[in-house]
């Protein structure tokens, strides 16, 4: 949000990585020039993203498959316990691989030859350039997604001339030219989104001594296990898991599930080797965090469900009573197909509404009980409370939550930021946000750098209110 409401300017307390996402900040930009800084424009692009997922998958289903594989698929890759959770938090991977499956329905059908996208030459060079655009603004998002480019000559090889496929390179020649000066222009470095991959994955503010002891220096298949034990950690992990090893046997029978285990392995191959394979201490990427792994989700599940399709269509149609009547038994196989779906993506959702993936409350929305607590109470308090102290984290988070759902002002006081406990002036309020949990890893960090592990409060504080466990506490300075 920050760097949004910064653009093209660089924000404060914001690592230069983030500041890079030029595929997520300019759409966060275009929220708050709609709907000012507030919780609305938070929210945006990450639920628009999770429903072009959704839709995405099913249109790609369809194209593959039958709208059957599509409805399950697309339930089952926004619900379960890996991507729902972001779908009210705008990171980069969600969206990233939303516009790639966009990308590759495009593809899809003009391999098909679809009357859409290649009725006239026209139609189809502006059905190319369109898949560059999109596959560009994917890459402008979550760089490394750029691996699962190579899908797209590899299903357009044969039905379009390689000459043809120029017109997708146009505009990812552009992006890549456009990119490299305007980094040039404002960061100084046309190659700043690759400096500052290099060290993302092994140093930062959240690599602390303990944290390099549990993911750096692992042997090979430590790295090769991270996607399986991210999907087998969830509460729905049998049934993912199950879909890797339908996508992998289904590829064998399927050349459209084969093409389901290319993106898998255009995406996991890389993803393994820079995350620590190759130099096990200095990883690229921090494989271990599981939205890391959103864009290969697609695929697994497509391929899964698509595979248990196959399955249950098989025996439904040497049943006795539907041997002869092959519409009838394609709707009994895909309302079992639903139903077999319907297990995992229930159990993932009884677990987040119980609190078993979610202990911290990060999900709905984002802390957002919380958080909304605290502006009812500031928006009561508005004429007493004209200053308010906290940690560069906490703001970041706070300046979303001081302004209501579509941005009308409540409180018009003064956020200032705190580096020690002397910053607090006698009569200020400080608010400390997460300090002794995880739902927000950098609040409590600079909670600890500020008030001493474990935190502790001066004496000479009164706290005026703790709200949800003390997630949120606030004092004022005596």
């Amino acid at each position: 949000m920050n760097a949004a409401r910064a653009f093209p300017d660089q924000a404060r307390y914001a690592p230069m990585h983030q500041l890079l996402r030029y595929g997520l900040i300019v759409p966060m930009r275009m929220a708050q020039e709609l709907f000012g800084y507030s919780e609305a424009a938070y929210l945006a692009v990450p639920m628009v993203a999770g429903i072009g997922l959704a839709v995405g998958v099913y249109g790609l289903s369809v194209l593959l498959f039958n709208r059957w594989v599509g409805l399950a698929a697309g339930a089952l890759t926004v619900g379960n316990s890996l991507v729902f959770q972001d779908l009210t938090t705008p990171l980069p991977d969600l969206l990233a691989t939303a516009i790639l499956c966009w990308a590759l329905v495009i593809v899809v059908a003009v391999r098909q030859r679809r009357r859409l996208v290649t009725c006239s030459p026209t139609r189809e060079t502006g059905a190319l350039l369109g898949i560059g655009l999109l596959l560009g603004w994917s890459y402008l998002t979550r760089e490394f997604i750029v691996p699962t480019f190579g899908l797209v000559p590899l299903v357009l090889l044969g039905r379009v001339p390689v000459r043809r496929m120029l017109w997708i390179a146009l505009p990812l020649a552009g992006v890549a030219i456009g990119e490299a000066v305007f980094n040039f222009a404002h960061v100084g470095d046309p190659l700043a989104r690759l400096h500052a991959s290099e060290v993302h994955g092994h140093a930062g503010p959240k690599a602390t001594a303990a944290w390099q002891l549990a993911n750096l220096g692992h042997p090979p298949l430590w790295y090769l296990g991270r996607l399986p034990v991210a999907l087998a950690s969830t509460p729905e992990g049998l049934a993912l898991i199950l879909c890797v090893v339908g996508t992998l046997l289904g590829a064998l029978y399927s050349r459209k599930i084969a093409f389901l285990l290319a993106w898998t392995l255009l995406f996991y191959v890389p993803l393994v080797l820079l995350g620590g394979i190759l130099d096990p201490w200095h990883p690229k990427l921090r494989i271990n965090v599981g939205r890391y792994w959103t864009a290969i989700i697609p695929a697994l599940v497509l391929g899964g469900v698509a595979c248990a399709w196959l399955l249950i269509h098989n025996r439904a149609k040497v049943a006795p009573y539907l041997r002869h009547r092959t519409r009838l038994a394609g709707i009994v196989a895909g309302l079992a197909l639903l139903a077999v779906v319907a297990v995992p993506v229930g159990i993932a959702q009884n677990a987040r509404a119980t609190g078993e993936t979610d202990p911290f409350g990060r999900y709905a929305a984002n802390g957002a009980t919380e958080l909304e607590q605290f502006r009812t109470w500031l928006t009561r308090k508005s004429s007493t409370v004209r200053v308010l102290r906290a940690d560069p984290s906490t703001i970041r988070v706070l300046n979303v939550y001081l302004n209501p759902l579509f941005g009308r002002p409540s409180w018009n006081g003064r956020i200032a930021v705190m580096h020690k406990i002397a910053d607090a002036r006698r009569g200020q309020y400080v608010v400390i946000y997460s300090a002794r949990s995880e739902t927000c890893q950098s609040c409590m960090n600079d909670a600890q750098h500020i008030y001493g592990k474990p935190v502790k409060i001066p004496s000479t504080w009164r706290q005026v209110v703790a709200i949800h466990d003390r997630r949120i506490e606030v004092y004022q300075v005596g």
